[in-house]
């Protein structure tokens, strides 16, 4: 029958393979309440340079806005599609 397997490692796998799904929802989550919280306190934290950079929506507004989309898509893509 398809689907079945008497191995131990097939089901081994299928234990691998749903934590990793909990580790992507995990990760989507917390990316989302980090889109939440930027929004709420208009500050963003982003790769820039050799480290990073805060972005504030009132001094770099096209920064901030294009971080917190990506977060978003990133989030998303995390909780939807992996």
């Amino acid at each position: 029958m398809r689907g079945w397997c008497l191995r131990d490692s097939c089901l081994t796998q299928r234990v691998s393979d749903a934590s990793e799904i909990i580790v992507f929802k995990v990760l989507g989550a917390a990316v989302a309440l980090y889109v939440l919280h930027a929004l709420s306190t208009g500050e963003v934290f982003a790769k820039r340079g050799m480290w990073g950079a805060t972005a504030k929506r009132d001094e770099q507004a096209l920064h901030y806005w294009s971080t917190v989309v990506v977060y978003t898509v990133l989030s998303a893509m995390l909780l939807f599609v992996f």
